[in-house]
């Protein structure tokens, strides 16, 4: 069947036009190719990306590419050269490279980017001592002095990434590595969608939001805003802001919030077990990063305040100033188990090192904090705590610091200081007064002490890594004070030092019975890890007076005191009730408790304490004064020796008054 006449012409004629379509295109990719050979096209990227960031760029592989309806160029063995100063000489490697560039404007000379696709990279980032950062590019002037034109118009309608690895150098042997497995950047309107899938730390994360045109960013014309979301298993992170439009380092504002569903399993185990949130608002500029206002939360728990990294020729500072209502530190991760003691020693103070040295900071530090309570394990809880921390690279001071507490105030400064060739040296500063005992028990008080007030003041230098190596080295003063407490009694308690002690003193005392202790007084001058005391140790009841004199050794962990009775004129004990001289002997884990008159005076007399031997009534009369109107626990509040030359009317007044002057004075 023949067709008809007319459709048969339309036929021809359409197919001469697609022949002639084909011949076209046949001689613009002849003349294409022969205007435009690799080689030649690879020396005008050379020369755009060149005269963009004064760096040099090279295709070592193979460079093929496709003509319509854009350019498409594949390159493969690319490298962008590294800043003049760099570790090394390229600073960005590329197994294959694909882009996409408009056909027109390339007849021009202007190589306008559409689309890229990278596979395969290798991108160090890195700053020099000065600060100076090789992703900062330079342009480069054409000969004669004259610009070489405008930069390259990169409009990106898409980008891609499979494979790359990311490093950054900050200075010898810092470096950080991150390693994209893809990541894709998608036009949108005015915004430029992102998505991304990397590995950092051995965690995998995901990034998603979006950003203002690379364009943009390049040109520098205007802010450059983005609104991007990052997470991982148990962590999220969002960051919204903007890059200003500046010469230079850019500035950079952004909104960061953060959360953490358990900080320790995130960070690792030096960090508490708890949820972590941030809230805060940055700013970062020249170098310095401001953090105001900032809010933390760890489990519930809120610290708010700001932060202030400032970059001081090239060297970083922190100052802050934090607050919080509450914190509550008392479940900290389990400590590692202890190393066992030698065979056959019962040690009390352990050898074990602690992490000072990790406690130090390593750049310049200032904190002022205040927070209203803290709990803190194997403590009381502390109220209206308030301090400063200042530190230097292997040095740190925390103080003043004050706080409340068990219905006292307590107020302190600790420094800490070490170098390279020797141990750590800490000195500390101590004065608390007016401590409730049954509020302190947490802290080690006694459990037969029931009520009573205490006051506490040490001024001690240490050194050291172990708790045993602080003491053994320690010098200075601790003298503690406590008033209006009782001995609570009971057969369940007989077992405890001071009970049992108590009975060698006053032998038949009952032991359910609770004995009213007006004063005890603990006044220990150190040196060198021993303390040598003269009547430094004494306790007060309405009838019965004691001092202590001996040897606290905490280098070896061993004491040696005798403890002089004496029963007060007129009132329910007589002399004859009481123990001659009780010693005290032996390790302070374990001491035992001796009766031996003769024994006691001779070890005080090894020491260099000389005891009377000629009778009680001497021996009375050198603890206590003429009269023997009780004033141990003066005499041992005042550190001196002597014997006293106090009136009736001194003796007779509050032998109390003493601690808390002590304390303001020091």
């Amino acid at each position: 069947m023949k067709r008809p006449a007319g459709k048969l012409k339309r036929w021809h004629i359409a197919a001469g036009l697609a022949a002639g379509a084909i011949l076209i295109a046949g001689a613009l990719w002849l003349a294409f190719t022969a205007a435009f050979p690799p080689a030649r096209l690879a020396a005008m990227l050379g020369d755009e990306v060149r005269r963009t960031t004064g760096r040099d760029f090279r295709i070592g592989g193979s460079l093929s590419f496709r003509l319509l309806p854009t350019l498409a160029v594949v390159a493969e063995d690319i490298t962008i050269g590294n800043a003049a100063w760099g570790s090394q000489a390229d600073m960005v490697r590329v197994r294959r490279i694909a882009f996409e560039i408009a056909l027109r404007p390339l007849l021009d000379g202007e190589v306008r980017v559409l689309r890229l696709g990278v596979e395969d990279v290798d991108l160090l980032l890195e700053t020099d001592p000065a600060g100076r950062a090789n992703w900062h590019f330079a342009t480069v002037d054409a000969p004669g002095g004259s610009k070489s034109g405008p930069p390259p118009a990169i409009d990106l309608e898409g980008f891609s990434i499979a494979g790359a690895r990311i490093r950054y150098r900050s200075g010898p042997g810092s470096e950080h590595g991150l390693t994209i497995a893809a990541l894709r950047l998608d036009k949108a309107g005015e915004r430029t969608r992102i998505s991304a899938t990397a590995e950092f730390d051995r965690r995998r994360w995901q990034l998603d939001g979006q950003a203002g045109h690379p364009a943009d960013l390049l040109r520098n014309a205007s802010d450059w805003p983005f609104d991007l979301q990052l997470a991982t298993e148990g962590a999220r992170l969002s960051a919204r802001g903007h890059l200003a439009a500046t010469e230079g380092n850019r500035p950079l504002r952004t909104e960061v919030a953060a959360h953490v569903d358990n900080l320790a399993a995130f960070a690792g185990s030096a960090l508490p077990a708890m949820p972590f949130t941030l809230a805060a608002t940055l700013a970062l500029a020249d170098g310095n990063l401001q953090a105001e206002p900032m809010r933390v939360t760890l489990s519930g728990q809120e610290v708010t305040g700001r932060l202030h990294v400032a970059d001081i020729g090239g060297a970083r500072r922190i100052d802050a100033q934090l607050a919080s209502p509450l914190l509550d530190l008392r479940k900290p991760p389990a400590p590692p188990a202890a190393k066992p003691a030698p065979a056959g020693r019962r040690t009390v103070l352990s050898t074990e090192p602690l992490p000072i040295a990790a406690a130090l900071p390593g750049i310049p530090v200032h904190i002022v904090f205040a927070v209203e309570r803290l709990l803190l394990p194997d403590l009381p809880p502390l109220s209206a705590l308030a301090g400063e921390i200042r530190g230097d690279p292997g040095q740190m001071e925390i103080g003043p610091l004050s706080f409340g507490l068990a219905g006292g105030r307590m107020e302190g400064r600790l420094a800490v200081a070490q170098s390279k060739e020797l141990p750590p040296h800490i000195r500390l500063e101590v004065a608390a007064t007016n401590l409730a005992l049954d509020e302190a028990r947490a802290a080690g008080v006694p459990k037969n002490l029931r009520g009573g007030r205490a006051d506490v003041n040490a001024s001690l230098e240490v050194r050291g890594l172990s708790p045993h190596a602080m003491a053994e080295t320690a010098s200075g003063s601790i003298l503690v004070t406590v008033r209006d407490t009782s001995l609570a009694g009971g057969k369940a308690l007989d077992r405890n030092p001071l009970e049992a002690l108590m009975q060698a003193l006053i032998p038949g005392r009952p032991a359910e019975e609770r004995l009213a202790i007006d004063c005890l007084v603990a006044n220990l001058p150190l040196r060198d890890g021993r303390a040598r005391i003269d009547r430094g140790i004494a306790l007060e009841t309405r009838d019965l007076a004691v001092a202590a004199s001996g040897e606290i050794d905490f280098g070896r962990e061993t004491l040696t005191l005798v403890f002089e009775p004496y029963a007060k004129k007129g009132l329910g004990l007589n002399q004859a009730s009481l123990a001659q001289l009780v010693m005290l002997k032996g390790p302070l884990a374990d001491p035992k408790i001796g009766l031996d008159p003769k024994g006691a005076a001779q070890e005080m007399a090894t020491l260099g304490i000389a005891f009377a031997t000629g009778g009680m009534s001497l021996v009375a009369g050198r603890m206590l004064g003429d009269g023997g109107q009780g004033n141990a626990c003066r005499l041992a509040i005042s550190g001196r020796p002597t014997r006293s030359t106090a009136t009736g009317k001194e003796k007779a007044g509050n032998i109390l008054s003493a601690p808390a002057d002590l304390l303001r004075k020091r």
